[in-house]
């Protein structure tokens, strides 16, 4: 089974012991047994671009960049910048309970009554 190194595209024989790439120790591998015969490849390199502006420019490190234009473009962001907004999931969830217990209340006495008459043999 051949095997790819996502970051320094090395190309292996057999998956190298450890899982980590034998030339840049990189743990990102593809294994494919046709991954070397395959006549075409699709490469996405939004994100790679993105990488390369933030290396060059280390000011964007924290910052979100956004890669192409036009018609289609991607928005990188680090850790750093993707915050976790606390009050919209709980609003989220608050809105997802509140329908079925609305729903219940409404229902209530029926649902007893229905099991309570199902209860009665005879």
């Amino acid at each position: 089974m051949t095997a790819l190194c996502r970051d320094c595209a090395m190309l292996a024989e057999a998956p190298p012991a450890g899982g980590r790439c034998a030339s840049c120790g990189s743990p990102r591998l593809v294994t494919h047994d046709e991954l070397a015969t395959l006549p075409l490849a699709n490469i996405d390199c939004d994100a790679f671009y993105g990488s390369v502006e933030k290396r060059d420019h280390p000011d964007l490190l924290d910052r979100p960049v956004i890669v192409g234009g036009g018609t289609r473009g991607v928005v990188l962001a680090s850790r750093s910048t993707r915050g976790v907004d606390f009050n919209t999931a709980a609003v989220n969830t608050l809105i997802g309970i509140i329908p079925p217990v609305i729903f219940y209340f409404f229902v209530q006495r029926y649902l007893a009554r229905g099991l309570s008459f199902g209860a009665v043999k005879g």
